[in-house]
């Protein structure tokens, strides 16, 4: 059964990324903002690095995250949104920057739009 979810999942966010706006600051899959999981494509979370609410998946690696995002150890395991330059965080809003955190079931860190 878990097995099953967990494709179920894979499938589903390939299909999502596969479409403009899931990922981003506005994208109801990850990255855009929101106060409520009705909001997003799977859930939202809100934290002091993602503060008023982030969509996002929860992962345990990088490979259950739709392309263009990675898995962090923020929340005990999200996908954000990756970045390479500051300008990149800027439709987020004020606080945003393109962050090194700890990456989650791996070693290393990712680079992601997030406050610091």
């Amino acid at each position: 059964m878990r097995i099953a979810r967990r494709s179920w999942l894979l499938v589903s966010l390939f299909a999502l990324s596969c479409g403009g706006g899931a990922i981003g600051s506005s994208g109801r899959l990850v990255g855009g903002a929101c106060q409520t999981s009705s909001q997003c494509d799977f859930v939202c979370h809100d934290d002091s690095h993602y503060p008023g609410g982030y969509c996002t998946v929860r992962c345990a690696s990088d490979v259950e995250c739709p392309t263009g995002t990675a898995c962090v150890e923020d929340g005990g395991g999200i996908c954000a949104v990756l970045c390479k330059a500051q300008a990149e965080c800027s439709g987020w809003g004020r606080g945003y920057s393109c962050d090194n955190v700890r990456r989650r079931g791996g070693g290393g860190e990712h680079l992601v739009c997030r406050v610091d």
